[in-house]
């Protein structure tokens, strides 16, 4: 029988993890399907880098602390799914994925509710969108590729309030015009936080 796009996809992961061909129907359900910007097709890795600047990100951490709800890898979630909607309007709702230290949380449309209303979901879905923050680490600049989803990585800059973004997307998928518009309104949501707020 023919396989579907799907299929297709989730065969070229299993052949990018190392498994050996042939690869048998039952193998494809250990691979997740495709997310949002992750269809078949050439996949062509790019990737933008710019900074941030986190005084006035700071300035509000010091305001809103764990005990009201705030937390940064809820933050971080709302702003990617914020961004992300400036560029993808209406539609299905957001799974953002945030990744710190091993620890692995998804968020559902993180954007839509206060910040201390922002819940984890651990339904299963693949996400639409990853952030992997590597603050507080030594890691300096993190590059992704054979992702299936778009991938901003976080990782402290030059200077006291400095944060490094990149952002690697699948060329074919998301134009390079959409990802400098996501990749810039990620930027302006750190260095303007309470945009978020209001």
């Amino acid at each position: 029988a023919d396989l579907d796009p799907s299929q297709l996809s989730r065969g070229k992961m299993l052949v990018a993890r190392g498994v050996r061909q042939p690869i048998h129907a039952g193998d494809l359900e250990s691979v997740p399907a495709p997310a949002r910007f992750a269809g078949t097709g050439p996949v062509s890795i790019l990737q933008l880098e710019a900074r941030a600047d986190t005084s006035r990100l700071k300035a509000l951490q010091m305001l809103l602390k764990p005990e009201t709800g705030f937390h940064m890898a809820g933050f971080w979630a709302a702003i990617a799914a914020a961004s992300l909607r400036t560029i993808e309007p209406g539609g299905a709702s957001l799974i953002i994925r945030v990744e710190k230290a091993g620890e692995i949380n998804d968020y559902v449309d993180p954007n839509a509710v206060r910040l201390s209303q922002i819940h984890t979901t651990s339904d299963g879905t693949p996400p639409d969108l990853i952030v992997r923050d590597f603050t507080g680490t030594r890691v300096v600049r993190a590059h992704s590729y054979g992702e299936t989803v778009t991938v901003f990585s976080l990782a402290d800059g030059v200077g006291e309030n400095a944060l490094a973004v990149s952002l690697a997307f699948d060329g074919v998928r998301l134009p390079a015009v959409a990802a400098t518009q996501l990749i810039t309104e990620f930027v302006e949501r750190v260095e303007e936080p309470l945009r978020r707020l209001l």
